[in-house]
């Protein structure tokens, strides 16, 4: 099955990377800094519809990263949600795909790239 187009995932990316967000604010009561962080970032989500990766300024780069960011973690709270059940496979593809884009064209965050370099500690140890 040949890869589909970054310009497509990005486009899959956009409805779940606005959940994420207007999810995010009504957790804050759509009140507060946080939420309205949140609800300007779910609009920047918005204005990348129909633009390709190749005609986005730096800035909307960035939205875009931070896009796939919100949706691959909204796919995988889905696919976690819906553990066990036939519904739980296509998030969890979808999670997979947004984030191999945003690896390949981004590289990781710099919280993956600290918890790359960490050792796992057992708990119980401590």
């Amino acid at each position: 099955m040949p890869r589909q187009s970054d310009d497509l995932t990005l486009k899959r990316a956009l409805a779940p990377a606005v959940l994420d967000r207007e999810s995010y604010a009504q957790a804050y009561g759509g009140k507060g800094p946080e939420a309205e962080a949140a609800t300007a970032l779910k609009f920047a989500f918005e204005a990348l519809r129909g633009k390709s990766l190749k005609s986005l300024t730096s800035e909307e780069r960035e939205t875009a990263r931070l896009a796939l960011i919100y949706a691959e973690q909204w796919e995988a709270s889905l696919a976690e949600a819906n553990e066990g059940l036939p519904d739980a496979q296509e998030p969890l593809q979808e999670a997979a795909a947004f984030r191999k884009m945003r690896l390949r064209l981004w590289g990781r965050t710099a919280m993956e790239a600290a918890l790359a370099g960490g050792k796992p500690v057992d708990i119980r140890s401590l």
